[in-house]
């Protein structure tokens, strides 16, 4: 559990945002807790912070919330992780906002070089696509993508 460091009054017009734009409490509470998840993510390679979370969904509809594990020491692990938010997306489409987060083991980091299946992802979207994504270590041996999707 990820004791969140983001002062509230801060973060009260996203969250205004996201009650606006997902419809259940279960969603609402995905969606949240989702975003403060990567915003209080270790600072490090590539961080997301509050205005790109705001900027990113401000306009659109609906927000989708969903995270994705595999075992981070296995050989092939991004392609693996690929496969498992391509499954994840085909039921929200057509989407044209995302912000994608990845932790990864810190004894394990992400190479540029396994980062292919992902912008061959980005690429494989319409050209109106808005992405933010960024990275960070964590302590376990999996690699988790948190993808919000609008």
């Amino acid at each position: 559990m990820v004791d969140y460091i983001i002062d509230a009054e801060i973060l009260q017009p996203v969250f205004d945002l996201i009650d606006e734009k997902v419809s259940t409490q279960d969603e609402r509470g995905t969606v949240k807790r989702s975003i403060m998840d990567v915003l209080n993510a270790p600072k490090g390679l590539v961080s997301i912070d509050i205005n790109d979370v705001r900027d990113l969904f401000l306009e659109g509809c609906a927000i989708h919330a969903f995270d994705v594990s595999v075992d981070g020491i296995k050989e092939g692990r991004m392609f693996q992780m690929m496969a498992q938010i391509n499954k994840n997306v085909k039921h929200l489409e057509p989407y044209n906002h995302a912000l994608v987060f990845f932790f990864f083991p810190e004894n394990h980091p992400l190479l540029m070089e396994e980062l292919q299946p992902f912008s061959e992802w980005i690429e494989s979207v319409p050209d109106d696509f808005l992405i933010r994504w960024g990275m960070a270590t964590q302590s376990t041996q999996e690699i988790r993508a948190i993808v919000l999707l609008q």
